[in-house]
């Protein structure tokens, strides 16, 4: 009668054994599927911000572009102004063609 209960007692903490690690297998389960669902999530959410940081900073370099140009016309155009009355005195040079010849040449007017 003893073998029997003890072999009982031991069935049922097997039983035991094997319920509580299936209780833990499980839980380490979802644990795992939560981990996995927040790191996605966090790379997800990095995704986001470097592809705003990129736009902003695509945006930043447009910006600056653009008022380079405007900046270098400025100057351009003021230093064409501030020459206009020394290049207006000077003789232009304009390419004639040579009828005889079929090449240019320079005229003074």
């Amino acid at each position: 009668m003893e073998i029997v209960e003890q072999e009982r007692f031991e069935t049922e903490r097997e039983k035991k054994m094997i319920a509580n690690l299936s209780k833990i297998m499980n839980k380490q389960s979802v644990e795992r599927t939560a981990l996995e669902k927040k790191l996605l999530n966090q790379r997800q959410e990095k995704l986001r911000q470097r592809e705003v940081e990129t736009q902003q900073l695509s945006k930043k370099f447009d910006n600056s572009h653009r008022e380079m140009e405007q900046r270098h016309a400025l100057a351009v155009s003021q230093l064409d102004k501030s020459f206009e009355k020394t290049i207006s005195s000077r003789p232009r040079y304009e390419p004639l063609k040579d009828e005889s010849m079929g090449e240019s040449s320079m005229r003074i007017s």
